[in-house]
């Protein structure tokens, strides 16, 4: 849904407000046609869709999320980073990676350590990386005469396998099949089968998507909340 241009009818600032308005409304097409397109991927053939310091990545996987998680790795951990710390990221999640106790682990890492140019921009894409793969994350309104609430926190290991079991339950998946699959894809499909079986259940709008309406709806009030 793209949200269309508007007028506004006060004649003082009226250019400046449009403008304003205007930037908003490509911002929010914007934003709409990109998590569009980060859903489709994550169903698409062509699984390799990025690119770290040059290096090609996959989307986040379940799995992956989970051999990070207990290598304590920084970066997840929510703990700032370190060079290392971004290269085993890049490297667990990159097109070239086999197992997580590879005999090699080390020096693949530091392979990747000597790609990597500006740590500072590299952080940044990682933390993009991991922002997408949890942007499906299900986030409820609440509801209305059902009576159905629930707390839906990823805050632990438990919060993936809850939804690994969600999803394998109801598709008839393999958990150990399911693990492998890009969070972004569980994600989706975990929205999708309790809105087709929880009475009135009701979805948030992406953050960033919330975040622009918000703002949106605030200068058509002429700045006023």
């Amino acid at each position: 849904m793209k949200i269309e241009s508007v007028v506004c009818p006060s004649a003082g600032g009226a250019f400046s407000l449009n403008k304003m308005i205007d930037h908003l409304i490509a911002e929010y097409n914007e934003e709409s046609a990109r998590i569009t397109q980060e859903r489709l991927l994550a169903w698409s053939s062509a699984s390799v869709y990025q690119s770290i310091c040059g290096i090609e990545i996959k989307p986040l996987t379940a799995r992956a999320w989970v051999d990070l998680q207990l290598a304590k790795n920084e970066v997840i951990l929510g703990d700032g980073y370190t060079d290392g710390a971004i290269a085993a990221y890049i490297w667990r999640v990159s097109k070239d990676f086999v197992c997580a106790n590879h005999p090699n682990a080390e020096s693949l890492s530091g392979k990747i350590i000597k790609q990597i140019e500006d740590f500072d921009e590299a952080f940044i894409e990682v933390l993009e990386h991991i922002s997408a793969a949890f942007e499906e994350m299900p986030r409820s309104n609440g509801t209305s005469g059902g009576g159905f609430t629930r707390k839906n926190g990823f805050d632990d290991i438990e919060g993936i396998v809850g939804a690994i079991d969600e999803v394998s339950a109801r598709y008839g998946q393999n958990p150990d099949e399911v693990i492998d699959w890009p969070l972004n894809r569980i994600f989706q499909l975990q929205k999708a089968l309790r809105l087709a079986t929880v009475p009135d259940y009701k979805l948030r709008q992406p953050e960033k998507i919330m975040a622009i309406r918000s703002e949106f709806l605030k200068q058509l009030n002429n700045g006023e909340s």
